[in-house]
């Protein structure tokens, strides 16, 4: 059976490697905290009412292999997966002809060492993805306040 490590079992085995354990082998994994429902929806409705903006100014495209060739202004929703590596960003912003960066979104009004480590795994499989590491990253918080990593 081949393991997926994802930035949220970085970020636990960060925590505490039985945390990570017990999200990749535990039956209840998957399943939220009340705590982690309410940063998450959050998180979502940050990530809603920022991409509303764009969506009226940018090129906004979903993620894909196809989108990510084509060069989109904005991809939304990516998935990246390379080799045994699985990251989610929410937006990835084009910067030059090849190269993108990873943006996030959190449920919080301040950035944290947590959010800072889930962005330098996404950008590390992102560099994966498209053969160069990315720059920067940007954390964007409940209060639209964006934080360049």
């Amino acid at each position: 059976m081949t393991i997926t490590i994802t930035d949220e079992i970085f970020v636990a085995y960060s925590q505490c490697p039985r945390k990570a354990y017990l999200l990749m082998y535990s039956e209840e994994r998957g399943q939220l905290h009340e705590y982690q429902q309410i940063l998450e929806q959050n998180q979502l409705a940050n990530q809603y009412r920022h991409l509303d903006v764009l969506k009226h100014k940018l090129n906004v495209c979903p993620y894909s292999v196809e989108n990510l060739k084509k060069g989109c202004d904005l991809l939304i929703n990516a998935r990246l997966i390379a080799d045994e590596l699985q990251a989610d960003c929410d937006v990835l912003t084009k910067v030059n002809e090849q190269a993108y960066e990873p943006t996030i979104f959190i449920g919080t009004h301040s950035v944290n060492d947590t959010d800072k480590l889930r962005l330098m795994f996404i950008g590390h499989v992102l560099a994966k993805v498209q053969a160069s590491p990315p720059a920067t990253g940007h954390i964007i918080a409940i209060d639209n306040k964006p934080s360049k990593v």
